[in-house]
């Protein structure tokens, strides 16, 4: 099982349109969606994948997408019960900011976020160091031709609108997705 993880720079910055997007664009993997939120929801049954989603609801957008199963977590993921989906998907999408400990599955980690980081919450300049790659989503994309990009930053993909995934972005994640694991696990 390949996890990809999306944490953003705030509330709504494209979490779950990215996600969405990425889980059209793969539709032979296997994916299972779970949105993780530090806040407490009400316990609910998950929506089954054969059942109409609620398109309003990121659960059910991302069955919507192409996902086979989607779930709404409370606080910080555990390995246990990440480990239970390894046996039902070829692919995790976890939508988090939390900080995943080592994981024995290779994990590709994208930060989305404005160009322009006047806009970032707090924590996110920080936080998106962690990350493999970027996406920046702004009406401004040539915000970094006229300030230069951070050097320090991962690799940095545009994102403008949900029908025109950067071809870059596609291949990036293509690629983790069909690379094979050395024998401790990662890519």
């Amino acid at each position: 099982m390949k996890i990809l993880q999306i944490f953003g720079s705030g509330r709504n910055c494209g979490k779950t349109t990215l996600g969405c997007s990425l889980l059209a664009a793969f539709p032979t993997v296997r994916w299972i969606a779970i949105k993780v939120t530090p806040h407490r929801h009400a316990p609910a049954s998950r929506p089954a994948a054969d059942e109409k989603p609620q398109h309003t609801k990121d659960t059910g957008r991302y069955l919507a997408a192409g996902a086979i199963e989607s779930y709404l977590w409370s606080g910080p993921p555990d390995l246990m019960r990440i480990a239970s989906f390894a046996s039902r998907a070829d692919g995790l999408l976890l939508e988090t900011g939390y900080t995943l400990a080592e994981l024995p599955w290779p994990l590709l980690r994208l930060a989305i976020g404005p160009a322009d980081p006047s806009q970032w919450k707090p924590g996110f300049a920080e936080r998106r160091q962690r990350a493999d790659a970027q996406v920046l989503t702004s009406a401004d994309p040539s915000f970094f031709l006229r300030n230069g990009p951070d050097p320090s930053a991962p690799l940095l993909f545009p994102f403008v609108h949900t029908s025109m995934l950067e071809p870059a972005l596609l291949a990036f994640v293509a690629a983790f997705l069909v690379d094979e694991p050395d024998n401790n696990g990662k890519r």
